[in-house]
C-alpha cells in the first residue's frame, strides 16, 4: 500500500511530500516516511495504529505479549473508571469551578 501511495504522488509531479494520516494512515505516512526519507518532508501521524492493536483493544489477555504497554495502559483505564470518581479524582467532573 506504501509503494501505490508513493507511486501516485510521484506521478502527480510531487517532488516531496507533507504526510499526515490518522490510525492506520498514520501508520502508512510512518512507513512511507522511512522507505522514501529522501522525499518525505514531514509528517504529522495522529494515533498511528495498525490491526494488532486494534486486536488487542477487543481481546487485552491475548495480546498482552505483543503489546505490555497498550495493554496494560487498556487495563488500568478499565480499572480506574471502574471505581468511579475515586478512580479518578483529578477528572473534570470533579474539578472545582474556575
Amino acid at each position: 500500500m506504501a509503494r501505490a501511495v508513493a507511486e501516485v504522488l510521484a506521478l502527480l509531479g510531487y517532488p516531496r511530500w507533507h504526510l499526515v494520516g490518522h490510525s492506520m494512515g498514520g501508520f502508512l505516512g510512518l512507513h512511507i516516511a522511512a522507505a522514501w526519507p529522501e522525499r518525505t518532508a514531514s509528517v504529522a501521524a495522529i494515533s498511528a495504529t495498525t490491526f494488532g492493536v486494534s486486536e488487542a483493544a477487543r481481546e487485552p489477555l491475548r495480546s498482552l505479549s505483543r503489546f505490555p504497554a497498550f495493554v496494560g495502559m487498556r487495563l488500568l483505564m478499565r480499572a480506574l473508571a471502574a471505581l468511579g470518581p475515586v478512580g479518578w479524582p483529578w477528572s473534570v467532573q470533579s474539578a472545582p469551578p474556575p
